[in-house]
């Protein structure tokens, strides 16, 4: 039965079937979002070899790519900040926008913060947000704390006003976005060598075909098919790291340890193939900055 099962699953996953009923697919910005500081300061460039060239740091090319993710305003905000190394108050933000598009600034707000783009700091006494602006940018010298959760509802003070913000730039995103936009390369993969013109380029069905076959094999690996080849041990450990996969006793025999498909393996096998390549992106994120293995 198990063997029908891998069978089946496998054809399902050629097939790119889906199961109605699982949680919708989200971008990676979005699971960005659901990352802690310290993560998403790495992604930002927080520990970036500062020897080597821009070009090849992976901080640069995470803040321009963020910055493209964001919504029209929130960009604005973004370039408005980025040569403010001191808190702005939300009085002296809200002069940039009509009255009319309030909840658009809350949405922009709201998505800088959760990206940990900008600190928001509240202050119950409205009259407080030029001082607070203050206090916050020499407190930003001394801690880069940007670990407030993220702000679904504006809190209201004692007299029913929204109280006062003052919003602070994360100071490895202003750095790596600077960094990116004083740039004259505008892809990652460019190379310094000229290459010469392919003479035999592939036909895209070839690279199509390729793809196909590298990614079978690793879906054939997770059924346990007979026609399985081994895989890399770190590609191994990260299918086990990322719940896909489960480490239990051999059948044949109990002291050594066998790779076994787990249910999460399974509801990943249903996904279509894009979802399943979003999927792996997704949690390679995550592992890469919980382990070097994948470094």
């Amino acid at each position: 039965s198990s063997s029908s099962s891998s069978s089946s699953s496998t054809t399902g996953v050629m097939a790119g079937t889906t199961l109605e009923g699982l949680s919708a697919e989200r971008s990676v910005f979005s699971h960005l979002e659901g990352m802690n500081e310290v993560a998403l300061n790495r992604l930002y460039g927080k520990d970036d070899d500062p020897n080597r060239p821009d070009s090849a740091s992976t901080g640069v090319w995470t803040c321009r790519a963020v910055l493209q993710s964001l919504s029209p305003l929130a960009k604005q905000y973004c370039m408005r900040l980025l040569c403010v190394e001191q808190a702005v108050n939300e009085e002296s933000m809200m002069i940039w926008i009509r009255p009319e598009f309030k909840s658009k600034h809350d949405a922009a707000i709201e998505s800088l913060e959760s990206l940990r783009i900008i600190k928001v700091v509240e202050s119950d006494d409205p009259s407080s947000s030029s001082s607070s602006s203050s206090s916050s940018s020499s407190s930003s010298s001394s801690s880069s704390s940007l670990s407030a959760p993220p702000h679904k509802k504006r809190r209201r003070n004692g007299r029913g006003q929204e109280v006062a913000r003052t919003f602070l730039m994360n100071s490895h995103f202003r750095n790596g976005l600077r960094r990116s936009l004083s740039m004259d390369q505008d892809v990652p993969w460019r190379g310094t060598t000229k290459m010469k013109p392919d003479k035999s380029p592939p036909a895209a069905s070839a690279i199509d075909k390729w793809m196909h076959t590298k990614w079978d094999k690793v879906l054939y690996f997770m059924v346990g098919s007979p026609q399985a080849e081994d895989l890399p041990e770190h590609t191994q450990d990260f299918l086990v790291h990322s719940g896909l996969m489960t480490s239990r006793p051999s059948d044949q025999d109990r002291s050594q340890e066998q790779l076994k498909i787990s249910s999460k393996g399974y509801e990943f096998l249903l996904l279509s193939i894009h979802k399943q390549m979003w999927r792996f992106v997704q949690e390679f994120i995550t592992y890469d900055n919980k382990s070097e293995v994948l470094g």
